[in-house]
């Protein structure tokens, strides 16, 4: 149980920082202490073990406290993302009948109670191609991948500062939590929701100096245009994840900072999988964290999809849906397309986002890479949409808005087979992004 480790680190090292958070430091000891009162306070208004808590807090201290204490009580425990839409907020709601809604921390004067070990936590898959779905992980998952990134990393070291600068509700943002307080860490974490306040409590941050700093590309593209300078701590580890990492962001980092910008690869329905070494090609996503097994199936031409094995892995949807994303020896089909090298795993992209053109393959992915790499464009975007003709026809979408989408096309058909060039290129003003910061390919798709 992670209570169980913040008590231990709080009896050991009681002044020790837990969680830095907008200029507030609060220690192990205190945190130990606001989980124990929570706990007491979820277990006297009658909630049970089973029971579905949501959790609507955007204070890092309140959500790390009512997470854990939820957890002891053994409720099953549903994150929700900032920002997230009225619609999508009612559906989810009315569908999982949850028991009690956490708005802002409550705890009781008393502290103390048995702790239950069945809790689980409710993560949201991201929905950047889809509807959202909700994925059950047990405590030995949770448990296992904290453990796993704790031990490949070396949280365990003393002192060691981790920033996560996405929000701790989302699944990577739980990930990074969970191991910090696994290894008796600090974590940092921003509390300003407004995006400029953010940055700057950001900076602020990394100026006391980060070991590991944790984001989506989309945060470090934010940070490399409003703020990195020389200044810029050299020893930090920097990951991305939620999405690949394009080429460009790597080396423009690098230009900017000094430091490795590495893939981090992981699922709502596992977890975080594997992480890069400093000098891992830029298209790698490393090797598994300790714990973690991944197979290649149904391979065919070099590369097949990834599937993820793992302690304690989810065993379903929370509403049942999809079953065949888990496998009936405890595999989880990731739906993400790659291949195994002496130095670590690569991608292809995803399986559903794979093209037919008259027949013909087409890997978004590929294309995508073909527009970066000529220097044309800042986000890109492929998707495949319905022809009458060809079955599929291949669209791109880019920014900024100042691009020439024939010049675009152009450019392409000199590295490009003639059915992979784009048959349309949309110039947008910028790309649509869920509340994770990811690319919302659901509603690029709305707009053709």
């Amino acid at each position: 149980m992670f209570s169980d480790i913040v008590e231990r680190v709080a009896s050991a090292t009681p002044e020790k920082p837990a969680l830095v958070s907008g200029g507030d430091v609060v220690t192990y000891e205190e945190l130990a202490g606001m989980t124990a009162h929570t706990f007491s306070y979820l277990r006297h208004t009658g909630v049970k073990a089973g029971d579905v808590v949501v959790l609507e807090l955007t204070n890092p201290v309140d959500f790390l406290c009512a997470a854990m204490a939820a957890l002891d009580v053994g409720c099953q425990v549903l994150p929700m993302p900032p920002k997230l839409n009225g619609p999508t907020m009612a559906q989810i709601l009315f569908r999982c009948k949850p028991r009690l809604v956490m708005k802002q921390l409550h705890m009781d004067s008393y502290r103390g109670g048995k702790k239950s070990q069945s809790g689980t936590m409710l993560h949201l898959t991201s929905g950047s191609s889809g509807a959202q779905k909700i994925v059950v992980r047990p405590m030995e998952n949770l448990m296992d991948e904290a453990s796993g990134v704790a031990a490949h990393l070396n949280f365990v070291s003393e002192g060691t500062r981790v920033l996560a600068m996405m929000p701790l509700s989302h699944s990577f943002g739980c990930g990074v939590w969970r191991a910090v307080i696994y290894a008796g860490a600090t974590l940092y974490a921003p509390l300003a929701q407004d995006l400029g306040a953010r940055l700057v409590q950001l900076r602020a941050a990394l100026y006391e100096g980060m070991d590991y700093m944790f984001g989506v590309p989309y945060l470090y593209k934010l940070l490399m245009r409003h703020w990195v300078g020389p200044s810029f701590p050299c020893g930090t580890r920097c990951f991305a994840g939620g999405e690949i990492l394009r080429e460009h962001v790597v080396r423009e980092w690098y230009r900017a900072t000094g430091t490795h910008l590495q893939q981090e690869y992981g699922l709502g329905e596992g977890g975080i999988t594997t992480l890069a070494a400093p000098y891992s090609p830029h298209n790698s996503i490393g090797v598994p964290i300790p714990g973690v097994e991944i197979r290649i199936e149904d391979e065919v031409g070099g590369y097949g999809e990834l599937v993820v094995y793992r302690k304690g892995a989810p065993s379903r949807y929370f509403f049942g849906e999809s079953p065949e994303t888990f496998q009936e020896d405890g595999g989880i089909r990731t739906g993400d397309l790659g291949f195994k090298a002496d130095d670590g795993y690569y991608l292809k992209g995803r399986k559903k986002d794979i093209i037919i053109v008259a027949g013909m393959k087409v890997v978004p992915l590929e294309v995508e890479r073909a527009i970066y790499t000529s220097f044309l464009a800042e986000d890109v975007v492929v998707l495949g949409m319905p022809d009458d003709l060809t079955g599929e026809r291949v669209v791109a979408f880019v920014t900024p808005m100042y691009l020439n989408g024939e010049v675009i096309r152009q450019a392409l058909r000199r590295v490009l087979e003639s059915y992979k060039v784009p048959r349309e290129v949309k110039v947008l003003i910028e790309m649509p992004r869920t509340q994770s910061g990811k690319v919302d390919r659901a509603a690029l798709r709305s707009r053709l």
